[in-house]
């Protein structure tokens, strides 16, 4: 398999974004990590169990990474595929909980879901990664430097930052769709997402129309899930707090809510960032502000508090 240099990513084998753990740190071990990284991508692209991986001319490409995973495309013939791999420092059964949340996910939600179609591991349990249908130089949003944009394959891997229109449609259609995602019969909904971290993506060409909520919401989709910050951070998402599902529900939205302000405070606003604080320090202290602090309402005349409970 030869490399191509096709623009869908970043340019690079992947060796440099790989996170190992302290025992594999040096420079020796780190080489043969990524020769078992690269043999087990091979091996995954060579499988016979995979209809869709049938073909002679087959090429591997990496394209981006982030903190519990390597991605790279797999390309037969003019069909192309994706393949999320687990980062080395990654714990094992990590990867196989996400494909299996997003595929639960994606039965009702085809149209904004990426969906995974198969998931593979190692004879060692040491290495997994699952594969998902590409979507062609896909632009991923997320924030660079606080400002929210996307990062663009062509003609060369950049970010792109977005018009105070695109940021404000776009944001709201991600919050929009985390609601979408909720089914309240099955209990099902996204544990975690980073709204500034790559989890969405819109489709190519996305730019080239009105930006409008319908027409966002149309090229917009999930790819992956965020590894359940909220679930495994401060707001106890797993924990059950009501047998009535609207009453689960409404707690849903204000753990989304709530994980969305910390984002914005974390990521937008300088002076939280002059502070150097820890995520689970900023939500202590934004808590220990709105529980303990008296709030005159009347000198906010921008403020408005509505409950509407049925």
């Amino acid at each position: 398999m030869e490399p191509v240099e096709e623009a869908l990513g970043i340019p690079s084998s992947g060796y440099e974004y790989m996170k190992v753990s302290s025992e594999y740190s040096d420079l020796e071990s780190k080489i043969s990590e990524f020769m078992d990284i690269r043999n087990f991508l091979i091996e995954v692209a060579n499988s016979s169990n995979v209809p869709e991986f049938q073909g002679k001319d087959k090429r591997l490409q990496f394209i981006n990474y982030g903190d519990t995973q390597l991605v790279y495309v797999l390309s037969v013939g003019d069909r192309k595929y994706t393949m999320l791999l687990g980062q080395p420092a990654t714990e094992f059964g990590v990867v196989r909980k996400e494909y299996e949340n997003l595929k639960a996910l994606g039965k009702n939600n085809k149209q904004n879901v990426v969906v995974p179609m198969q998931y593979f591991k190692d004879e060692k349990d040491k290495r997994e990664l699952y594969v998902t249908p590409y979507l062609y130089q896909a632009r991923c949003i997320g924030v660079e430097e606080k400002e929210w944009g996307a990062w663009i394959p062509e003609p060369v891997y950049h970010f792109k930052e977005f018009s105070e229109q695109e940021r404000s449609i776009i944001n709201s259609s991600m919050i929009a769709m985390l609601i979408k995602f909720f089914d309240d019969k099955n209990n099902l909904g996204i544990g975690a997402c980073r709204l500034g971290g790559g989890d969405f993506v819109l489709e190519k060409e996305y730019e080239n129309e009105q930006i409008t909520y319908e027409n966002i919401l149309k090229r917009m989709k999930l790819e992956n899930e965020g590894f359940n910050m909220q679930k495994n951070g401060t707001f106890d998402i797993e924990h059950i707090y009501s047998k009535n599902y609207n009453a689960m529900k409404v707690h849903y939205f204000f753990i989304q809510f709530a994980h969305t302000i910390r984002q914005l405070l974390e990521k937008g606003l300088k002076y939280v960032k002059e502070l150097k604080m820890s995520i689970k320090e900023v939500s202590a202290a934004i808590t220990q502000t709105l529980t303990h602090k008296i709030f005159n309402l009347t000198e906010h005349n921008k403020i408005q508090l509505r409950f509407d409970l049925k």
